[in-house]
C-alpha cells in the first residue's frame, strides 16, 4: 500500500498504520465529545503507532491531557510556516478530519499527503471541503448524539468502542491542586459537597439566579452541605451577583482551568448545571444533575449511567422546581438515620 491512494475504506487496515493525523474541532464542548473516537483511533493502531492531533491553541492542554494522543500540532497564524512543514513531512498515512469546512480544516486537507483523507460529505457536493477528501462518509438527516457522529467517522474505516465518556486524563498537577482547595477551606471526608454551575449566560437554556439561589439554602439547610461554584471566565459578572444575592455561602474555586476543575469535581457528590460545555467535563469524575431545556437530550446529553436530566414540560429550565433538583441531590447522598 506504499505511496498508493486509498479508494475505499474496507481498503484499511489500521494495525499496518504508523502515523495518523486528526483535525479535531476547534472548540472545547466538541473537542470533549470527540475523544471517545480518537481513543478508539489509537487502539486501533499497532503498538508503534502515532496519532497527531491538530488543535487551535486554545485546546492545547486539554489535548496533551486526553487519551491516545501521542502528539499535537497547534495551528494558528503565528505559526503556521512551521505547521504547514510538519503536515507536509510528518509521514501521516490517514488524515482524519472531525472539523467543519472552515479555512483551517480546508488548508490542512488540502495539503496534507495523507493516502485517505476521511471526513463526513457535505450536502452540496460542490463545496471545495468534499473535493480534498477522498474518502467521504455520507451524513444521515437524523438527529444523533455528536459523540456518536465522531464515533461513526472512525468505524466507517475500522476503529470502534462502545465506551463514550469522555478521555481525559487528570495530571498529578491537577489533583494537588484539588487537595489544597479542600484543605484551604476545611473540607473534610464526611462532608457532602455539591457543585455547581449558576452564571451561565445563555438565557433560553438556563435555571435563574433565583433558583440556584434558593436551591444554595436547601441543600446547606437540609444536607449542611458545602457548595463549590463553577464558572467561565467571561460569567464574572454575572457571578458576583449570584454570590450578592446568596450572601457568599459559597466557594469559589481560583481559577476557570478546565482540568483543575474536572479534578476537584472528584469530591464532589453531585454536580448541578444547564447543558453546557461542564456536563461533558465532568461526566467521567462525578454524578449529574442537568436541568434541561428544550431540545432533545438523546442528541447531547452527558455520557455515563450516573446522570439524571430534569426537563419540564414545556420545555423551560426555569419551569423545573427546586424540589425537584433538592430531591435529585438526596439520591446521592447517604443521610444517618
Amino acid at each position: 500500500m506504499l505511496n498508493k491512494k486509498i479508494l475505499h475504506a474496507k481498503q484499511i487496515n489500521l494495525k499496518e498504520i504508523t502515523s495518523l493525523l486528526v483535525i479535531a474541532p476547534d472548540n472545547f464542548e466538541d473537542f470533549l465529545l470527540s475523544t471517545p473516537a480518537i481513543s478508539a483511533l489509537k487502539e486501533a493502531l499497532p503498538p508503534e503507532g502515532k496519532l497527531t492531533v491538530l488543535i487551535p491553541e486554545k485546546l492545547k492542554k486539554i489535548a496533551l491531557h486526553s487519551s491516545g494522543v501521542d502528539k499535537i500540532i497547534c495551528f494558528n497564524f503565528f505559526n503556521c510556516l512551521f505547521s504547514i512543514f510538519k503536515i507536509l513531512f510528518g509521514g501521516y498515512e490517514i488524515l482524519v478530519n472531525f472539523a467543519s469546512d472552515s479555512l483551517r480544516s480546508i488548508v490542512v486537507s488540502a495539503i496534507c499527503p495523507a493516502r485517505a483523507k476521511v471526513a463526513y460529505a457535505l450536502k452540496k457536493e460542490t463545496k471545495i471541503y468534499n473535493f480534498f477528501h477522498n474518502l467521504k462518509l455520507q451524513t444521515i438527516d437524523t438527529p444523533q448524539h455528536r459523540i456518536l457522529k465522531y464515533l461513526n467517522l472512525v468505524r466507517f474505516i475500522g476503529a470502534n468502542t462502545y465506551d463514550f465518556t469522555p478521555k481525559i486524563n487528570i495530571s498529578e498537577e491537577d489533583k494537588k491542586y484539588a487537595i489544597d482547595f479542600i484543605k484551604k477551606n476545611e473540607i473534610i471526608q464526611k462532608d457532602i459537597i455539591i457543585g455547581i454551575h449558576p452564571t451561565s449566560l445563555n438565557e433560553s437554556k438556563r435555571w435563574s439566579i433565583n433558583k440556584f439561589s434558593q436551591l444554595v439554602r436547601n441543600v446547606v439547610e437540609k444536607f449542611n452541605a458545602r457548595v463549590i461554584i463553577y464558572y467561565h471566565e467571561n460569567e464574572k459578572k454575572r457571578l458576583e451577583e449570584f454570590m450578592h444575592v446568596i450572601r457568599n455561602k459559597a466557594l469559589i474555586p481560583d481559577t476557570t482551568d478546565y482540568l483543575k476543575l474536572a479534578a476537584l469535581s472528584t469530591y464532589f457528590t453531585c454536580f448541578i448545571c444547564n447543558e453546557t460545555d461542564f456536563m461533558h467535563l465532568l461526566s467521567p469524575f462525578t454524578n449529574l444533575i442537568v436541568i434541561w431545556s428544550n431540545t432533545d437530550p438523546d442528541t447531547n446529553k452527558p455520557a455515563g449511567n450516573n446522570h439524571e436530566i430534569l426537563q419540564a414540560s414545556d420545555g423551560s429550565p426555569d419551569s423545573v422546581p427546586v424540589s425537584r433538583v433538592t430531591d435529585a441531590i438526596k439520591k446521592h447522598i447517604q443521610i444517618p438515620s
